[in-house]
Parts: structure tokens; C-alpha cells; sequence
């Protein structure tokens, strides 16, 4: 287990190495590290089955804390999002607003601070105004106030969220399987690149989604509400959670207590800002019409169908999974003696419904699929941290390797990546009777 803890340690050391020496080398190196950090995962976690040991969480908190550690010491790598976090962060603390203006309507402005005039000539699309939530601008705004212009504040705070995940996973975890699963998420290299390095804010949205189920499934209704709330506030993706969480409890009291501490949270959240426009960030509307990178789904279809009719069918096929997922839980929600088998049809019901969502993106960028990786421990799936790890050959563009295609993804990797999940699907399929038969599910509490 030390051995293990102290190659990923070395595995964070080269990525914070080569995020200090960015050149065309940089992301094959960064994807076999990855890979070698993956596989040190799974070797561990394959020992420990074989054992039937659960992992202590001593270790397993402590060396997500010392790879998340070591990850601060880093910058911002294959990406520049970095500077609309600060300039939003600056925005909202001086203004209140970061929905209303583009950057480039202060490009002609005397009266900004030098730093925030260095980020504006950095700022990706800045005709463009933001895409972040009114949830993620506070914490922005929190990180600016922290240290104006620095980017360690974003990434600590993103750091902090997601260890928070990773100890509300520990307590939701009911059996020794699960327990183990959390080395996966705590060593898993995206996670430490995209929200300790890169500061990506979409781990404050999955923290508030893993706190509500965690108030849910404790019967604390209201706040399972307002936390759902909240999440929606950090990204537009906690939607898909509300259905099913709704679908959990027994009664429908229980469940209005829930939508109602929702459309509590969301009025607070909107009165805080003055206005409706928080909820719909012209980035947001921008990026779901104009931007296609690295779609499975889109790459396959276009351009023999037109992109509207490939968006309604990957409408219609989301909403047929939540619907699915919805009713396996409502058949479930009468039945008092089966709380386990109901939270285990919810964590399954989010891991299809969320992995159903990247599928039918038109543009899937990398830390997307971090959503997926709290419900891949809680259903003892491997195959989403292998995903995971063959996600960041979509750094592989023109823009990080030099190229004409400065953002497309090469049909060959496209292929790797799915090749790859199909496969660890398949083997996660093929074995998961064996791995339930390694370990006993007693409960571990």
C-alpha cells in the first residue's frame, strides 16, 4: 500500500513537473502517467479483493490529501479557463454581476487594475459572456477575495470540494466493496488534474449533488432540497439529479419536502443576484448551439443527419433513461424494508442517467466525465475510472501538440477512447459476479 501511495505521489510530481514545462511532449506524457497512476489503482484495489481487507480510510483519505497536496503546486495545463474563473471572480466582488457584460466591452476601459487588463488579453471568447452559475460565481468571487489575481485559491477551494466528496462518499458507503472502490476515486488522475491543477469548478456542483443524496437518504428532506438547489446554482447538470432523488422517498410529503426546499433554495439564490438572467448565462446558450468536440454521437451521425435532428434524438434518449431510472426507484419507494435496495436503484439509476448525458454531449470535454465517478464507487464500477483516464486523449488537439486542428479530437483517439470503455464495460460486466463473491457486502458501520 505504501509502495502504491508513493508511485502516485511521483505520478502527481511529473504532472506538476511538465504543468511548469509545457511544450508539444506534454500530453503523451501527462496520458501515460495517468494511465500508470490508473493501473496502480486497480492493482491495489485487486489486492485488497483478493484479501477480502477493507481498506483502511486512514489511508485512503490521507494519500487523496497528499496527491491533491502535491497537485497545488502546479498550473493551469492544457487549458486557459483559468482566467474567465478570475475575471468572473473580480466581476462579481466589484460589481455583483458577472452575467450582464462580455469581457471585451472593458477592452476599451482606463480604469482596471493591471492584472485583471493581463486577463482580459487572455480570456478564450470574449465576446462572450460567462458560463458559470450564480452558485460557482460566489465561490469565484470568494477565491479573488482570498488572493485578487492568484489562481491558488481556486484550485485549494476546488481541492477542499473534492475531498469533501470523497468523505461524503466514505459515509454513504454501506459495505466493504464500496469502501475499497474509494482508492479509485481517491487516486483517480483526472480528478487531481482538472479540480487541484486546472481549478475546474464543476467539483462544487458534484459536492452539493453528494451532500443531497447523503441529507436524502438520512430523511432530511428540506436540506436534500435546498443542497439540490445549490448544485444546480454550480452547474446546469445537477438537473438530472432532481427526478430521481424526488422518486426516493416512500410518500409524496416526504417528496414535496424536497421540491419544495429546491424552489426555496433556488428563489434565495435568485434574490441574492436581482434577477431571473442568472439562471440563463449567455456562455451557456453559446456553447450548447456552436461548440462540437470530442462526440461519439455527433462524430458517428454528422454530417448525414442534420445537427437538430441528432439533438432531438439524444433528447429523447436522455429522457427515456431518466425515465426508466425514475420508475425502477418509484416501484421500489413503497417498500419500507428495502432502503438499501433503494438507494442502490438510486446510485445506479445517476451512474445510467449521467453516463447516458456525456454520450449525447455535443461537446465532451474531459472533466465532464468527473460527474460519473461518486456513483461508479457507489455501484463498485471500474470501467468509469478507466473512461476516466482514456478521456484525456482528447488533450491530444492542435492547440496542446501543434497542428491545423486546434481543437478537434483525430477519429483514431475518438476510437481508442471508445474501444477502451466498451471493453473495461464489458469486463466489469463479465467479472462482477466474482468481485461480489470476494468480499462480503456486510455492512461495515
Amino acid at each position: 500500500m505504501i509502495a502504491s501511495i508513493l508511485g502516485c505521489a511521483f505520478v502527481s510530481l511529473g504532472v506538476v513537473w511538465i504543468s511548469h514545462q509545457p511544450g508539444t511532449n506534454a500530453v503523451k506524457i501527462f496520458i501515460m502517467l495517468a494511465i500508470f497512476q490508473l493501473v496502480l489503482a486497480l492493482l491495489t484495489l485487486r489486492y485488497f479483493q483478493r484479501v477480502k481487507v477493507v481498506i483502511p480510510l486512514l489511508y485512503i483519505v490521507g494519500s487523496a490529501v497528499i496527491l491533491r497536496a502535491i497537485g497545488l503546486f502546479g498550473v493551469p495545463l492544457f487549458e486557459d479557463d483559468y482566467h474567465r474563473y478570475l475575471f468572473d471572480g473580480f466581476m462579481t466582488v466589484t460589481s455583483g454581476d458577472p452575467f450582464s457584460l462580455p469581457p471585451s466591452s472593458f477592452f476599451a476601459s482606463d480604469h482596471l487594475p493591471e492584472r485583471v487588463e493581463e486577463l482580459l488579453s487572455q480570456i478564450n471568447f470574449p465576446d462572450i459572456a460567462t458560463v458559470y452559475g450564480p452558485v460557482t460565481q460566489w465561490i469565484f468571487a470568494a477565491a479573488w477575495t482570498i488572493s485578487p489575481g492568484s489562481i491558488w485559491p481556486f484550485q485549494l477551494l476546488a481541492g477542499l470540494a473534492d475531498i469533501l466528496v470523497l468523505l461524503v462518499l466514505a459515509r454513504l458507503c454501506q459495505s466493504k466493496q464500496q469502501r475499497n472502490y474509494l482508492i479509485l476515486y481517491a487516486w483517480a488522475p483526472l480528478l487531481i488534474k482538472e479540480f487541484v491543477i486546472t481549478a475546474h469548478p464543476d467539483i462544487y456542483a458534484i459536492a452539493f449533488c453528494v451532500l443531497a443524496l447523503s441529507a436524502t437518504l438520512a430523511h432530511r428532506w428540506w436540506i436534500g432540497g435546498l443542497l439540490l438547489a445549490l448544485a444546480v446554482g454550480a452547474k446546469v447538470f445537477a438537473l438530472l439529479i432532481i427526478p430521481l432523488v424526488i422518486c426516493y422517498p416512500k410518500d409524496f410529503r416526504s417528496s414535496s419536502k424536497i421540491i419544495l426546499g429546491f424552489l426555496l433554495g433556488i428563489v434565495l439564490i435568485t434574490l441574492s443576484f436581482g434577477t431571473l438572467g442568472i439562471w440563463f448565462p449567455e456562455g451557456l446558450g453559446a456553447m450548447a448551439k456552436h461548440w462540437i468536440f470530442n462526440a461519439p454521437l455527433y462524430r458517428a451521425l454528422f454530417p448525414p443527419l442534420p445537427i437538430t435532428v441528432i439533438k432531438v434524438f439524444a433528447l429523447v434518449l436522455l429522457s427515456a433513461v431518466i425515465w426508466w431510472r425514475m420508475y425502477k426507484i418509484f416501484m421500489l419507494r413503497g417498500e419500507s424494508n428495502v432502503q438499501s435496495e433503494k438507494a442502490a436503484a438510486l446510485f445506479s439509476g445517476l451512474l445510467w442517467v449521467y453516463s447516458t448525458l456525456l454520450l449525447v454531449l455535443p461537446a465532451l470535454n474531459p472533466w465532464y466525465v468527473c460527474w460519473i465517478l461518486p456513483f461508479a464507487v457507489l455501484t463498485t464500477q471500474r470501467w468509469p475510472f478507466v473512461w476516466a483516464t482514456l478521456i484525456t486523449l482528447a488533450y491530444h488537439t492542435g492547440i496542446n501538440v501543434g497542428g491545423e486542428s486546434l481543437h478537434r479530437v483525430s477519429d483514431l483517439l475518438l476510437s481508442i477512447q471508445l474501444f477502451g470503455l466498451v471493453t473495461a464495460m464489458l469486463l466489469d460486466r463479465y467479472t462482477i459476479g466474482s468481485r461480489a463473491a470476494r468480499l462480503p457486502t456486510k455492512n461495515i458501520n
